[in-house]
């Protein structure tokens, strides 16, 4: 937020990159409900998911502690990955929002920030 005083009056100009419920300078919001909509992926997105995906997998097979929690968590992945390479967005996705913290950490350390979204239900088709 920048303030600019102009003679004795104080301006505010309020840049939002995003949803908010009130702006500015004593604003309230009370009793709303805020929806975000999931970013749509497209065709290109799913090519680009599947090979995050490989990654993420070969990632977790590196770190694999050979627990059975651990090969349900890689299968999850790699079953996501099939339905990716197929283009069956909505059955990757879907996949992807039963995975786990430690699939989400892995996607966030090697950068597959479309995994991360999908994780977080951030993405639809």
């Amino acid at each position: 937020m920048n303030i600019y005083i102009y003679e004795d009056h104080h301006l505010a100009e309020y840049r939002n990159y995003g949803q908010v419920g009130a702006m500015g300078e004593n604003a309230r919001s009370d009793g709303n409900t805020i929806q975000v909509q999931a970013r749509a992926i497209g065709a290109e997105d799913l090519v680009n998911l599947a090979a995050q995906l490989h990654e993420v997998r070969a990632e977790m097979r590196k770190r694999s502690v050979h627990s059975a929690d651990a090969d349900e968590e890689i299968g999850l992945i790699a079953s996501a990955e099939k339905a990716a390479k197929v283009g069956d967005g909505s059955k990757a996705i879907s996949i992807l929002k039963g995975a786990g913290r430690v699939t989400l950490d892995v996607a966030k350390s090697v950068a597959a920030q479309l995994v991360a979204a999908a994780i977080e239900g951030k993405l639809s088709t």
